[in-house]
C-alpha cells in the first residue's frame, strides 16, 4: 500500500517539475538542471517498481534449487548484457531451507542488477563457498566502483540487501574503490551435517 502512495506521490512531484520546466524553457542552465532533477526521481521510481516487481520467491528456485537458479540468472546477465561473468561454486551445496534460498538469490539479483546499471563493469563473477559452518557469497565487478560512505548509494539496494542478511542472521560487507570495481560479500552461518 505505501509503495502505490509513495509512487503516486513522486509522479505528482514529477507533473511539479514538468510545470517548473515549461517556465523555464527560455534559460537553458536552468532547464538542464531541473532535467537531471527529474531523471533522478525517474529513476527512483523505477527502482522501486523495479523492487516491487519481485515476486517474493522465484519459481525458478522451487524448480530448480539455487545452483541451477543462480546459473540460469547470471548465464541470461551475461547474454544479454555482453557482461563476461563466471558463476563458481565452492564445496557441496544442496537444497537449503526456501528464506535461504530466497534471500541469498535476491541479493545476487540485486547486486547483478546494480552491476549492470550502474558499474559499467565489462567483467563480474559470482562465487558461492560452503564452510564448515557457513555459505559465503561474493559477487565482485571490474566496474567504476563507488564511495561506501556514500548516502546516495543507498538506492543502489544495498539497504534490502543488508535487511534481507540481517533477517538470516549473517551480514553483507561492501568494498570498493572509485575506478577499481567493488565487492559485496554475504556470509550466513549455516551447520552443515558432516
Amino acid at each position: 500500500m505505501g509503495n502505490h502512495y509513495e509512487a503516486g506521490q513522486t509522479l505528482a512531484s514529477m507533473m511539479v517539475g514538468f510545470k517548473v520546466l515549461e517556465n523555464q524553457s527560455n534559460d537553458s542552465q536552468a532547464v538542464v538542471n531541473q532535467c537531471r532533477e527529474l531523471k533522478k526521481i525517474t529513476d527512483g521510481v523505477l527502482e522501486n517498481l523495479h523492487r516491487l516487481s519481485i515476486s517474493p520467491r522465484p519459481a525458478t528456485l522451487d524448480h530448480l534449487g539455487l545452483i541451477p537458479a543462480l546459473r540460469q540468472h547470471t548465464e541470461m546477465i551475461r547474454s544479454q548484457h555482453n557482461l563476461n561473468m563466471q558463476f563458481e561454486v565452492v564445496g557441496e551445496i544442496e537444497r537449503l531451507p526456501n528464506e535461504l534460498e530466497t534471500a541469498i538469490y535476491r541479493i545476487v539479483q540485486e547486486a547483478l542488477t546494480n552491476i549492470v546499471r550502474h558499474a559499467n563493469a565489462s567483467h563480474a563473477d559470482v562465487l558461492l563457498e560452503r564452510n564448515k559452518n557457513s555459505i559465503i557469497v561474493i559477487i565482485e565487478d571490474d566496474g567504476i566502483g563507488f564511495d561506501p560512505k556514500n548516502r546516495e548509494i543507498n538506492h543502489l539496494g544495498l539497504v534490502g540487501m543488508q535487511e534481507r542478511a540481517t533477517m538470516l542472521g549473517g551480514s553483507i560487507t561492501l568494498e570498493s574503490f572509485l575506478h577499481r570495481g567493488s565487492t559485496i560479500k554475504l556470509e550466513v552461518p549455516w551447520q552443515f551435517e558432516s
